[in-house]
């Protein structure tokens, strides 16, 4: 037989196959479901409408179809009209390999098109509280009349999770339903409420912690490494407590508490094991990772029916399966919407398969992730929408993917992961996120879970929004990645000791070759402290900090920097320009003074075993980073490899907590001159701030490009 006699067979079989799938597609209730196909070299149009039944799983045939029979020059191009899309279990899409021979796919919404994995509650099953004995546990008898009740059972709804202890060093697994009016987040009830999440900082709505009984915990002086215990018995730590509303929740069902009980960084969600009215003390049911300490210690109380007392506020009873919901202003019964989510799942996985777009689709309302996308390549998110997941938006593990001109929000941990790239060949893995706007992530788990969580070699964050978030907007992990032009602000809003970027690389020196260039940072520290806009820790090394613009970081007398680092080497901060800065940079030695014991116990036995042979440093990372030919012999404690060149500083509505250029901190005098130092000047035309303050509030930042001061040239260019 020919070949073209075996190409016309060919085609007769895929033109039987698909006029198939489409009546069956239309007689299975689908108001709109079309293929056309009409040869093998011609691209196929396939139509999905909100009314199709099942549309998930035949989304996975037709894209798994085309994998396994399309051609490189075939393309997919699948719309989406307007309108909502339910996910009632995942959809997964797992390819052979990356070697396909397939041609590219395209997932198009036309209109609003929303992939979601929530529920639309019906308000017609909105009632008053229909047992007195509920209304009375409600403390507020004002609330008790306003609040509703709703019969999770009789819509169906049995899938409720339930609250885990989460928080620093803790898998959050999958977070517990969350309830949304008209798309704005709903609050948990508490006690205090909940003020403006921008000033939270100031903690008061927050109570705080002054007396220890119970430390729990052993104390700990070194780092932790990954999932190793501090003890393997639960030790209940107990703290005593002031405010008398406490005792209020002796008989509360499964009230817990939310806060900072060790360290400055170690935030958790607890629970309450027991509360002692005779000694006014709580007792938490999971033991911390580290000993409970009244230092900088606060907590506010959670998941409390008796606490349900101001518009917006909701709890969940899962022993009688009742929704109860104080409405929000503005509620209207026969118009506002209320939603939960609902799919304890990644909405949509992606595994070993390239070249698929995603454009004008908006993912939400999942209790754990919208997509997964794990050794793929050439995956894009472009102008799509992620919204309301417990948390996390996108995981990407692979090469050449991209997220593009995305609005990323309302997220209960890290937005978005990237990995990739080869630590073997430390080739990159060049996917970026760009142009996207994120903000209002780890809204549950709130600590070490940033907008973006960079791991693997040479990821790319360029020219994005990161803002309004508890704690940090990038976290860096691996080399050779690229932090450009990017606008954050608003960050580190509750916790301490952290940076907007942060990076805790010390342990494995071969981490190294970070580039954060060009970007702007501002109104960052601005009520708390020991809060930094770039943060290398604990002898972090090789990162280029050159082009950033520093606005508004700190206030008066406060320890918060542009740029701080903890003994960290080989860290080049050049042509910055700090504005209104507490601190430009600040260069603590703190192997010398309170990290001593690190340095001996941790950081060097690491090193010694690791590095101490020859060969042990493989020859590509020589190659890459020169100085590590000489780590071991280079001083570890006073390091002289930092440099402060050409920057420009100026405060003008802000004292200057330091007295030169920079800042160090060690146990030795004059360890400036440890610092290479050059070419750094003042700024006098307090002009400048001014126009820093319009260019913030501007929404047509365009309109104001062309009275910009000279000196700002080339550091606000390429926000619009």
């Amino acid at each position: 037989m020919d070949k073209l006699s075996v190409n016309f067979i060919k085609i007769c079989l895929l033109a039987i196959f698909f006029s198939m799938f489409s009546q069956f597609a239309n007689a299975s209730g689908h108001t709109e479901l079309s293929i056309t196909r009409r040869s093998i070299k011609t691209n196929e149009h396939i139509i999905f409408s909100p009314g199709d039944r099942d549309w998930g799983s035949q989304l996975k045939s037709i894209i798994e179809h085309h994998l396994e029979l399309g051609t490189l020059k075939d393309t997919l191009f699948i719309e989406f009209k307007t309108g909502t899309y339910f996910l009632n279990q995942p959809i997964k899409l797992v390819g052979k390999s990356l070697q396909t021979n397939s041609g590219p796919i395209l997932l198009k919404g036309t209109g609003r098109v929303v992939f979601s994995g929530g529920r639309y509650l019906k308000n017609s099953l909105l009632t008053k509280i229909s047992s007195q004995e509920v209304k009375n546990r409600i403390i507020s008898k004002d609330a008790r009349e306003k609040v509703l009740e709703y019969d999770l059972i009789k819509d169906s709804i049995t899938s409720l999770g339930e609250l885990k202890c989460i928080g620093f060093g803790r898998i959050a697994g999958v977070a517990p339903p969350q309830l949304f009016c008209d798309e704005q987040r709903m609050t948990l009830a508490r006690y205090p409420n909940a003020g403006d999440p921008l000033l939270l900082k100031d903690r008061t709505k927050v109570i705080p912690i002054l007396k220890v009984i119970n430390p729990g915990s052993t104390l700990v002086d070194l780092p932790l490494d990954a999932n190793n215990e501090t003890n393997s018995v639960a030790q209940h730590g107990t703290f005593g407590y002031v405010d008398s509303r406490v005792e209020k929740w002796v008989h509360a069902e499964d009230p817990w508490v939310d806060g900072i009980f060790t360290r400055d960084w170690s935030w958790s969600l607890n629970k309450i094991r027991q509360i002692d009215t005779a000694a006014k003390s709580i007792t938490l049911e999971f033991d911390e990772k580290y000993n409970l300490t009244n230092k900088n210690s606060f907590f506010f109380a959670c998941n409390l029916l008796e606490e349900i007392d101001v518009p917006g506020e909701y709890y969940i009873d899962k022993r009688t399966d009742k929704l109860y919901i104080y409405p929000p202003n503005g509620f209207n019964i026969k118009t506002s919407t209320l939603q939960i989510t609902s799919a304890p799942y990644d909405l949509l996985t992606l595994d070993a398969i390239e070249n698929i777009t995603f454009e004008n689709i908006c993912f939400e309302l999942g209790r754990y992730r919208a997509v997964n996308v794990s050794d793929c390549k050439n995956i894009s998110f472009k102008n799509c929408e992620f919204k309301n997941f417990g948390i996390s938006a996108i995981a990407i593990k692979g090469n050449d993917n991209n997220i593009e001109k995305c609005r990323i929000h309302a997220i209960g941990g890290t937005a978005i992961s990237l990995d990739g790239g080869s630590f073997e060949t430390l080739k990159k893995s060049n996917n970026k996120v760009f142009d996207c706007d994120i903000y209002d992530w780890a809204y549950y788990n709130r600590v070490y879970t940033p907008a973006i969580a960079l791991t693997g070699v040479g990821n790319i964050v360029l020219r994005n929004k990161l803002h309004q978030a508890p704690h940090g907007a990038i976290t860096v992990s691996g080399n050779d990645h690229l932090i450009e032009n990017n606008e954050i602000y608003d960050v580190l809003l509750e916790f301490r000791d952290f940076g907007a970027i942060y990076g805790f690389l010390g342990k494995n020196q071969l981490m190294r070759g970070q580039t954060i260039r060009g970007n702007y940072f501002h109104n960052i520290g601005q009520l708390g402290d020991g809060v930094y806009a770039i943060y290398a820790d604990e002898a972090t090394a090789g990162w280029t900090i050159e082009g950033n613009l520093f606005y508004k970081i700190g206030h008066a007398g406060a320890r918060v920097a542009g740029v701080m680092t903890n003994t960290g080497s080989y860290i080049l901060v050049k042509n910055n320009i700090f504005l209104d800065c507490s601190e430009t940079f600040e260069l603590s030695f703190h192997f010398s003074t309170w990290g001593k014991k690190r340095y001996t116990d941790y950081f060097l036995k690491a090193w010694q075993k690791q590095y101490t042979l020859e060969g042990s440093i493989p020859s590509l990372y020589l190659e890459r980073y020169p100085e590590l030919k000489s780590f071991m012999k280079e001083e570890r404690i006073y390091v002289s490899t930092d440099a402060f060149i050409g920057n420009q500083v100026g405060n003008f509505n802000l004292p200057l907590n330091q007295k030169g250029y920079f800042k160090t901190q060690s146990d030795i005098q004059q360890a400036d001159n440890l610092v290479q130092s050059s070419q750094n000047v003042t700024i006098t035309d307090h002009n400048i701030t001014d126009y820093l303050e319009l260019w913030n509030q501007s929404v047509d930042r365009r309109s104001i490009k062309k009275t910009i001061p000279f000196i700002l040239k080339g550091y606000l260019k390429f926000i619009e």
